[in-house]
């Protein structure tokens, strides 16, 4: 939206554990969607709230991977969980933007589920996701932060 609406500009996108599609449509959401934390039918119930109905769910706004046109977006890297639900759509999207030509970078937290990234100060794996994140956003500009101990 901020691309089509000139604005806010938008250096860099950081995507973790993203729901980018909302009609739930990916293997993954069937395949993980049962006790890993993240019920399939949680996401269902929590979409209804923000939708009328699918049509409206899979637009280019409700849901980003469904957007014709995802060129001219800003580079962007995507955190998905090996146990997650959402994790299809995440790499779809990533493999949307590459095709795009957008500078695009996905990776898969082995062995983790959804919101493992809250877990920067307990795991290896967490907190190397969070120092890559720092770099890339001070490449792109953006002050990096340090993860709390």
């Amino acid at each position: 939206m901020a691309r089509d609406r000139d604005g806010p500009k938008i250096i860099f996108q950081v995507l973790v554990d993203p729901e980018l599609d909302m009609a739930l449509i990916f293997p993954s959401v069937q395949e993980i969607g049962h006790g890993w934390g993240m019920e399939s039918n949680d996401l269902k119930e929590a979409n209804k709230r923000y939708f009328r109905n699918i049509e409206d769910a899979t637009t280019r706004y409700g849901s980003p991977l469904y957007a014709e046109d995802l060129s001219n977006l800003p580079p962007a890297l995507i955190f998905t969980a090996e146990c997650d639900p959402l994790r299809d759509a995440g790499e779809a999207y990533g493999r949307r933007l590459w095709d795009a030509g957008v500078e695009a970078t996905v990776l898969r937290c082995v062995g983790h589920p959804h919101g493992a990234r809250k877990l920067s100060t307990i795991t290896t794996s967490a907190y190397q996701g969070t120092l890559k994140i720092a770099a890339l956003l001070q490449a792109y500009g953006v002050e990096a932060f340090k993860p709390m101990d």
